[in-house]
């Protein structure tokens, strides 16, 4: 093949991506225009969560993640200690990981403590 048919073939293959792509596009926008009209007919729900409520499960979730991640560095650091044999870098490097796991242990409970005090003003 020549370098001219390559190019067509290549323009051409463009051109299609190009119409799939618009297809695809206006028929996610026709999507969700019917939904909007679906979701004005759905009323109010009257037993829903509050929003401050449900981003207070959400905190207190990823603080809960954040502190258990922080408790298993620290296990980890000890284990990279324990087992350094003499080796600096190796005791250094357990000793900043000890570190920042107590730093971010203080830091997911102190967040904790906060956010309850806040969400004990609403």
């Amino acid at each position: 093949m020549t370098n001219i048919n390559l190019k067509i073939k290549h323009q051409n293959k463009k051109i299609q991506l190009r119409k799939i792509f618009n297809f695809k596009l206006s028929f996610l926008f026709l999507i969700f225009a019917f939904s909007i009209f679906r979701i004005a007919e759905a009323g109010v729900i009257s037993d829903a969560p509050r929003f401050t409520d449900v981003l207070v499960k959400v905190l207190q979730f990823l603080l809960s993640a954040v502190s258990i991640l922080a408790i298993m560095m620290l296990v980890v650091s000890g284990a990279i200690y324990f087992f350094a044999a003499g080796d600096r870098r190796a005791m250094n490097l357990a000793k900043k990981s000890t570190t920042y796991a107590i730093v971010g242990i203080i830091v997911s409970l102190s967040a904790m403590v906060i956010t309850r005090l806040i969400t004990s003003f609403f």
